[in-house]
């Protein structure tokens, strides 16, 4: 059944190569959306596809990923938007 999620993940996930780790694993994962750093440093992840794949990512934002340190991590379901067609980093 495929979903889509806002993920904001909270702590130190900036100048980390967050971003970019969380993009090869939502490729890896054939899912959709975005990734994007945040003015309150947190990172943003709009995430569209399979539902256990998303968990998959939402598992994944909480591994310690080289130098990241994940605080919190949010969720949020959103409706599905079609418009969404690979998975890419916002600068």
């Amino acid at each position: 059944m495929e979903e889509q999620v806002n993920i904001v993940v909270f702590g130190r996930v900036q100048g980390v190569g967050f971003r970019y780790f969380i993009k090869t694993k939502a490729q890896k994962l054939g899912l959709k959306g975005w990734v994007q750093n945040q003015i309150d440093g947190s990172v943003k992840i709009k995430a569209k596809g399979d539902k256990e794949k998303i968990k998959e990512l939402v598992n994944y934002c909480n591994k310690r990923l080289l130098f990241a340190q994940v605080e919190k991590v949010q969720i949020e379901k959103q409706k599905t938007e079609n418009d969404l067609k690979n998975f890419t980093i916002i600068y």
